[in-house]
């Protein structure tokens, strides 16, 4: 079944004829509603066709850029212009925080 994006993020799929329902949303309180068409698109459009492969191909790049950003903020963290006076085991725990965000974010964009 087709699927379809609004401005907000949520996920959208035919429900009947002339209906569309969201199907997937990061507000709970959102899923299940159900509009006409034309109430969805012009209450929460404008709405985009969702392709599943393309969107699995930009999350995964997306995630592989962000885990190359907590490696810098990884590395940032021992710099001593930044944090200068910050105890040793602070950095270090905020530093494998990061290291373990990137590792995360590498295995899930695999």
């Amino acid at each position: 079944m087709t699927q379809f994006r609004d401005k907000a993020g949520n996920i959208w799929e035919g429900d009947g004829p002339g209906h569309m329902q969201v199907v997937n949303s990061a507000d709970e309180s959102v899923v299940g509603l159900r509009r006409e068409r034309w109430e969805a698109d012009y209450d929460y459009g404008p709405m985009t066709e969702v392709n599943p492969h393309a969107d699995a191909a930009t999350s995964g790049a997306i995630r592989v850029e962000l885990a190359l950003v907590f490696d810098e903020l990884a590395k940032e963290v021992w710099s001593p212009y930044n944090y200068s006076g910050v105890d040793d085991e602070i950095r270090s725990t905020v530093s494998s925080i990061f290291e373990e965000k990137a590792r995360k974010l590498r295995e899930a964009a695999e």
